[in-house]
């Protein structure tokens, strides 16, 4: 029954909601761990560096890239590729993870990634799954829905980069949103990030608005 709903939500949104509009595809929870141990503190400025451990023609480097812009472009936080990965706070991964049916899990400062080896304790993680995200999964989650072979690429591509400014979210701290208004941080949410996500980074590192 849940899987139904999922499908016809999609659909519905798919068709009838613009580009800053949410939308949800299958089991699109994220994972937040350990964040306490991620202090302020910790980070003297809003500035930090990412390693993208993934060929760059892969759609999911392309993707976070796309992120990672999204987010400097809020002017509240600096997201910088290095091409070393000793040289980075944050390393993006992209470990296929059937066993796990979640498209994307963020591991912060001191847990330790178990997916075949340790992670560094000191810097943040994300996994990104292509076991969930990729064209194959969408369309088969939206095969009965009546949408355009085209509609469903342009969905994925909406989906998977708001899991990204998700998971890069996770990354500098921020927590799962409960409130009311859209956010990018909240479970399921699938929108892109949005003025309260900006107003939350700036709270936690003490910015000002």
């Amino acid at each position: 029954m849940k899987k139904k709903f999922l499908i016809k939500a999609a659909a519905a949104v798919m068709l009838l909601t613009p580009v800053t509009g949410s939308f949800v595809i299958g089991n699109t929870n994220t994972v937040l761990a350990k964040n306490k141990t991620l202090k302020v503190k910790d980070i003297k400025k809003p500035v930090r560096t990412v390693y993208l451990k993934m060929k760059p023609k892969n759609f999911l480097y392309q993707t976070m890239k796309q992120a990672m812009k999204a987010w400097n472009n809020t002017g509240a936080f600096t997201f910088k590729q290095v091409k070393r990965q000793r040289d980075a706070n944050i390393i993006v991964t992209d470990i296929k993870r059937k066993d796990i049916p979640m498209p994307g899990i963020a591991f912060v400062k001191d847990d330790v990634l178990h997916i075949g080896r340790k992670a560094s304790k000191l810097n943040p993680v994300i996994n990104l799954n292509p076991a969930f995200l990729n064209k194959s999964y969408v369309r088969k989650q939206l095969k009965d829905s009546g949408i355009p072979a085209d509609q469903t690429d342009l969905a994925f591509s909406r989906w998977t980069l708001a899991i990204c400014e998700h998971e890069l979210g996770h990354a500098i701290g921020l927590k799962h949103y409960k409130g009311a208004k859209p956010s990018v941080m909240k479970e399921n949410s699938g929108v892109p990030i949005q003025a309260v996500d900006v107003q939350n980074v700036r709270k936690l590192y003490h910015l000002g608005q």
